[in-house]
């Protein structure tokens, strides 16, 4: 892997390199490649090559001062052959100079019977041409007649007469950026200028420090001018045939050694002063080059830190994705532990994911199931399926029995809510998580515990109803005993009295045992249409005697209002809040129950005088096995169950006042026979 990352690092910096390389080639003539030998001394090869070819001719204009020119005593002068004087000296070339027209200059360099010379490079003349780094740059201008309004730039050469030297760069140039433009060709500049000035010819164009001398020495300042603005500025090169590929590196260290010397620059001040129409290139060359390797640098460096980010991002998703997958199966072996069944699916019933009791139930492996839909499975899947309202699925579970099993089924949207409503309604499908739990040992479990409570209850109430028998119970001992006596046959008024005494003893007693066979039953799930106000005149009957005993008094406000509901779960609400008021009362109080129709719900309040509960408890308190009474005297059952029994009527319970020492409120809310149906 290491191997791989640093074969990738040495491509992408080669790739780099050539690249640069590339753009500055092009952009400045320049190949860095060479330019990073061109300080060395010369090779043995190359010197080899000096010595065998000789003498270097160096072949140009010989009128085009200041630049090159032969004066009166026939030497051949000129900016740039002092600076070849200096490359000769630099690079050990011995140069000769040959003054020539132009265009023969550039005939004889192509045909190699000359070495060098100076020219603007391009894309025909490489034809024929190598280059070396750049020496300076050039300026070419536009000469006109000092009253001509209509030349002030490039474009205004459409359609004109153009005087230019026989085998310039100028000619390459115009043909390429001027229209319907007509020439006269001449030797050099100076006839140009002539050829101008006598209205043969529409404008002249050369370079600017030629123009600029013989406008000058022929004086023709205020007849002819310079167009302001410059038409190009291009770098100035020595060309070689391209047969000598050496002789261009040698002269490339040459223009190096003179460039770090700053020699142009100083022959342009010696020609020009300081107002020099050339421009010097070493400095803005070495200037480029420097920003160029710093580019170099700096794109190497954010290759390289992007390589280390990269690589370190790599690194850290390898180590998220081995996270995600361990929580993945860590989650799914907590998936697969679960009792119960739960299942995965999309909107269209699709499986997704299944736990093993799922997978068990089903007797499928987790592939085979993967292909089938969930209401595919068994019949009791297939009513599952059609009992869910997708649409408008709640979260609260729902019951139903299958097989003689009892099922409770819960189903809950996984997707997000904001991503559903962006979507039409029709076209809303979401994932699902189905739990199917059987709760049918659940449901006698919680039978039986219910009835431990009631018979708890019933231990409660024992004591007083037993008072409640014996009452009766003495009575008819007391009337069998007058009926025994012998004035009782005789007297009418006495037997009959006896009798129905008797009877009503019998009948009282026979109601408080109907009360407790009644209560102690087996609850069962049926509903029926209820009183509720006879349902509470009877629980408060039951808890009479020990209400009686500890000084309490029941208030009851309601009226006859029917309410569609089960009397089994009603007992175990009302019977629990009544003994728990009681047991908060040991020094006597009040309960006051009072009841408030409001249509679909029944509102009623069981309010007590007795000790409170602490705010710290409140929490707490419809938890199981919690309990706030002494050890022994409560299960911490009452109140747990009153909350589940509530539940399943579709109601709801709380504590809307408690405090210490003054009482506690507890609110029930029950649906009526409307809400039901």
């Amino acid at each position: 892997m290491k191997k791989k990352i640093y074969i990738s690092g040495i491509l992408i910096l080669i790739f780099t390199i050539n690249l640069i390389n590339y753009i500055v080639e092009n952009q400045y003539g320049v190949n860095l490649i060479e330019y990073s030998t061109i300080s060395k001394p010369l090779t043995e090869e190359e010197k080899q090559w000096l010595k065998n070819h000789g003498d270097i001719i160096y072949g140009a204009d010989k009128n085009a001062p200041p630049l090159r020119y032969v004066d009166k005593d026939n030497q051949y002068k000129g900016i740039f052959i002092d600076y070849l004087n200096s490359l000769s000296i630099e690079s050990g070339l011995q140069i000769k100079v040959r003054p020539l027209v132009w265009d023969k200059a550039l005939s004889e360099l192509k045909n190699e019977k000359t070495d060098i010379c100076d020219m603007f490079p391009s894309v025909e003349r490489s034809k024929d041409y190598l280059f070396s780094n750049p020496i300076y740059k050039l300026r070419g201008v536009i000469v006109t007649n000092e009253n001509n309004k209509y030349i002030k730039n490039l474009w205004d050469l459409n359609d004109k007469t153009i005087a230019v030297q026989l085998g310039d760069y100028t000619n390459e140039f115009l043909e390429e950026n001027v229209k319907n433009a007509k020439y006269v060709y001449v030797a050099d500049i100076n006839e140009a200028l002539k050829v101008l000035k006598s209205g043969e010819a529409d404008a002249v164009v050369g370079d600017e420090p030629v123009c600029s001398y013989f406008i000058q020495k022929n004086h023709y300042e205020g007849q002819l001018k310079i167009v302001e603005k410059e038409i190009y500025e291009n770098d100035v090169v020595l060309a070689v045939p391209k047969s000598h590929g050496t002789l261009v590196n040698i002269i490339n260290k040459g223009i190096y050694s003179l460039n770090k010397n700053n020699i142009m620059e100083k022959m342009q001040q010696k020609w020009f002063g300081i107002s020099a129409t050339m421009t010097y290139t070493g400095e803005k060359e070495a200037y480029s080059f420097k920003i160029l390797l710093s580019i170099l640098f700096i794109f190497i460096l954010l290759t390289y830190l992007f390589y280390l980010i990269n690589r370190s991002l790599k690194n850290a998703v390898a180590d998220r994705t081995k996270e995600l997958n361990r929580s993945k199966n860590e989650l799914q072996a907590a998936f697969d532990v679960l009792n119960r069944m739960v299942i995965i699916v999309d909107g269209r019933g699709k499986i997704l994911n299944g736990n093993k009791s799922f997978y068990n139930y089903c007797n499928f492996t987790k592939e085979e199931l993967s292909s089938k839909k969930v209401n595919e499975i068994d019949e009791m899947f297939k009513y599952i399926w059609q009992t869910l309202d997708v649409k408008s699925m709640k979260e609260a579970p729902f019951e139903f029995n299958y097989n003689n099993r009892i099922y409770r089924i819960h189903v809950r949207n996984i997707k997000d809510i904001e991503q559903l409503d962006n979507k039409s309604e029709e076209n809303k499908t979401y994932d699902m998580l189905i739990t199917i739990n059987d709760i049918t040992n659940t449901k006698a479990t919680e039978k039986q515990l219910l009835q431990s409570e009631k018979m708890a209850a019933i231990g409660q109430l024992a004591a007083g109803v037993a008072h409640e028998i014996r009452n009766p119970l003495g009575i008819i001992r007391n009337y069998c005993y007058l009926l025994q006596g012998k004035n009782a046959r005789q007297n009418e008024e006495i037997y009959k009295k006896s009798i129905d005494n008797i009877e009503l003893s019998v009948e009282r007693a026979s109601g408080i045992i109907d009360n407790l066979l009644n209560f102690s039953s087996i609850s069962g799930d049926e509903y029926r249409e209820i009183n509720i106000r006879e349902f509470l005149l009877f629980i408060l009957q039951l808890e009479k005697k020990a209400m009686k005993e500890m000084n309490i008094e029941p208030i009851l406000f309601c009226e006859n209002v029917f309410i569609y509901t089960n009397e089994e779960s009603l007992k175990h609400i009302f019977i629990n809040l009544i003994t728990n008021a009681v047991d908060s009362m040991p020094n006597g109080g009040t309960i006051k129950i009072t009841c408030v129709d409001k249509g679909h719900i029944i509102q009623i309040d069981i309010a007590d005088s007795g000790v409170g509960i602490e705010k710290h408890n409140l929490d707490n308190i419809f938890n199981p096995f919690f309990t706030t009474k002494n050890p022994g005297k409560g299960t911490g059952l009452g109140l747990f169950i009153v909350y589940n029994e509530v539940q399943k009527l579709g109601g709801n319970i709380e504590i809307t006042k408690s405090e210490i020492n003054i009482g506690t409120t507890f609110r029930i809310e029950i649906p009526t026979k409307e809400e039901l149906i």
